[in-house]
């Protein structure tokens, strides 16, 4: 009996001798697999990025050898960044992917939430802004259950660059305040505001207020160097050197971004780093009339900005020097640039959609109110809905005497009124479809004419090949207006933008639309738009005004149009087709319409539109 007791002490005492054995043998593997991650990671950082994936793909061949789960989808979702990092974006999306399976596999929901953030970003800098705002909410859900406040800001902050780029810029900002207020309820100190603060700069500054946008990147600037975050540094200078051109310092703007072309050139910076410091330098250089300098920096920017794939600095640099050649009287180059310009502006407009960013955000806050919403219908509610179903019943009864009285003559009144409003939308509905046919027309054969006919002269007569892009250009625009007559999704300030007359120094337009983000449904949003082109046009013809203000405000369940100019005035205004057609627009919309005017005292008109969003 204690032979057999021995004898199973020595096989459980092996057993544990062979189990710690494996266990450090285990904790040696998987100690080495986290040292080549973090190896990894740190050469990316310092944009070694073929030595990181040297290490990045040691660590996956030894966590698949080793089974371990976690660890590979650790590894390849570190490799999918520096494949991003090297914009290879196809490689980078199956790294993430294939990064998702072992992480859902390892139930490690850290990690899916990390490779969810990096997937959001991955779609975003493709300009798939739908799939990226899915991937960062689904981040955001995920790291408020693991109470990692820090990881949650900078998916908001995506978000709010999001918003940004569709220009719902007080949007933007919201998502700005509310990361501020996660740091201040966390404690997460002040650094932490950095990227905050350089983003509300450039929402101050894309909205025109540069003295906002000033103290929001000086502190961005006071963070950085606090922390000696060098990229940041660059990045507050860089938009420091923007405000300084726009407000006409250009020896400010040349020191500012000169110092920050010594710090890139100092690090290892990525090419599109130093694309924008090039570019920045060739504006100051265009704007100082040194030309020469100009096209060096500008070139070399566009080149940079080329091989990282960054359309919108490509767009920078090709506007730039189309700028310097024409100053120089070399409209051939200069046109070719202008070109490229154009081509790549039009690319970055058409590829996002203003109403994806509200219909995703909507959709997820949707999602996040459903359960309070249950909560909310407890036994008072439905207490008070069988009481207000109690008195209508009862109002009903008394008043049904009346309302079949009444019933008779109110359905022909409503009949024929019903019958002026389908002849209303009959005739307005033919006048747009002849409006885009017109459009088209124009644009399909005299607008291409001119544009042949620019490019066959421009080697015989380079003045008379401008002069017939700029008829083009003319007939484009005059086209645009025509044919776009539905402006679902966009925002109403962007396509009244397109009729609303340049400022002279004899005539001033004012054009405030509040909120600035908005955008109407349709119907609505077309007619506001027509009425507008009917004001201007009689403007232009008539008025002879020196100052026209147009103000657009939403009130509470209220659209109200209000335009004003200091014109000669016209007291037979009531005659015009074109106010006519003003008037007929608002009878559709159940509106009203106030005009006055007088000789020499201007021309006023107020709608007041019922309307819900």
């Amino acid at each position: 009996m204690k032979k057999l007791v021995l004898l199973v002490l020595l096989f459980i005492f092996s057993s544990v001798i062979g189990q710690t054995t494996n266990v450090k043998k285990n904790n040696k593997d998987s100690l080495e697999i986290s040292v080549l991650i973090k190896k990894s990671v740190a050469l990316r950082r310092q944009f070694k990025l073929d030595s990181s994936l040297y290490f990045s793909s040691k660590a996956i061949f030894l966590a698949k050898k080793n089974n371990y789960t976690a660890l590979l989808g650790s590894a390849l979702m570190r490799e999918g960044i520096t494949y991003y990092t090297k914009t290879d974006y196809t490689t980078a999306f199956t790294r993430y992917n294939n990064a998702l399976l072992y992480f859902n596999k390892a139930k490690d929901t850290s990690g899916i939430a990390s490779t969810y953030a990096n997937l959001g970003s991955l779609h975003s800098q493709q300009n798939q802004l739908e799939k990226a705002m899915n991937y960062f909410f689904k981040a955001i859900d995920l790291y408020k259950k693991l109470n990692s406040p820090k990881r949650e800001i900078i998916s908001l902050f995506n978000i709010s660059l999001i918003s940004f780029r569709q220009k719902l810029y007080d949007q933007s900002a919201d998502y700005c305040f509310q990361i501020q207020e996660i740091i201040k309820k966390n404690k997460l100190g002040t650094y932490l505001n950095t990227n905050i603060e350089n983003q509300l700069g450039n929402i101050y500054y894309t909205k025109g207020d540069l003295e906002k946008a000033a103290i929001h990147y000086q502190l961005t600037l006071q963070f950085s160097k606090a922390k000696k975050d060098i990229r940041r540094q660059v990045l507050s200078l860089v938009n420091l050197g923007a405000i300084y051109i726009d407000t006409n310092q250009f020896n400010k703007a040349e020191i500012s971004y000169t110092e920050a072309l010594q710090i890139i050139n100092s690090i290892e910076a990525s090419l599109a780093e130093k694309a924008v410091v090039y570019i920045g330098l060739a504006d100051v250089n265009y704007r100082k009339k040194q030309y020469a300098k100009g096209v060096v920096f500008a070139k070399k920017g566009l080149a940079l900005a080329t091989t990282q794939k960054q359309t919108e600095f490509e767009r920078d640099a090709h506007k730039i020097l189309s700028n310097i050649y024409a100053a120089k009287n070399n409209y051939k180059t200069a046109f070719s640039h202008l070109s490229q310009f154009k081509q790549l502006a039009d690319s970055l407009s058409n590829s996002t959609s203003v109403s994806l960013v509200k219909e995703i955000e909507t959709k997820y806050q949707t999602q996040q109110k459903e359960n309070k919403i249950l909560t909310l219908e407890n036994e008072t509610q439905q207490k008070e809905i069988a009481l207000q179903k109690s008195r209508l019943n009862t109002n009903l009864s008394l008043s049904g005497l009346v309302l079949a009285l009444l019933l008779g003559g109110f359905l022909l009144h409503r009949r024929r009124k019903q019958q002026q409003l389908n002849l209303l939308k009959t005739a307005i509905k033919s006048t747009e479809n002849e409006k885009r046919r017109i459009g088209k027309e124009l644009h399909d054969g005299i607008a291409s004419n001119l544009m042949r006919l620019a490019h066959n002269t421009e080697q015989k007569d380079v003045k008379l090949s401008h002069q017939l892009l700029d008829s083009y250009n003319e007939i484009r625009h005059l086209s645009h207006q025509l044919n776009n007559t539905s402006i679902k999704g966009e925002l109403l300030i962007d396509r009244l933008f397109d009729v609303l007359p340049e400022d002279t120094e004899n005539h001033l337009f004012n054009l405030k639309i509040s909120p600035i983000t908005l955008s109407v449904a349709e119907p609505y949003g077309t007619h506001l738009y027509r009425i507008c082109q009917e004001l201007i046009a009689n403007n232009i013809k008539h008025a002879n005004a020196t100052r026209t203000t147009i103000l657009i405000d939403l009130l509470e369940n209220n659209i109200q149009l209000k335009y004003a100019d200091n014109g000669i005035g016209n007291g037979d205004f009531n005659n015009g087709i074109g106010l006519k057609n003003i008037a007929d627009r608002v009878t559709l919309m159940n509106g009203t319409l106030s005009i006055f005017s007088e000789e020499n005292k201007g021309f006023t008109v107020t709608i007041n539109i019922p309307y819900t969003e």
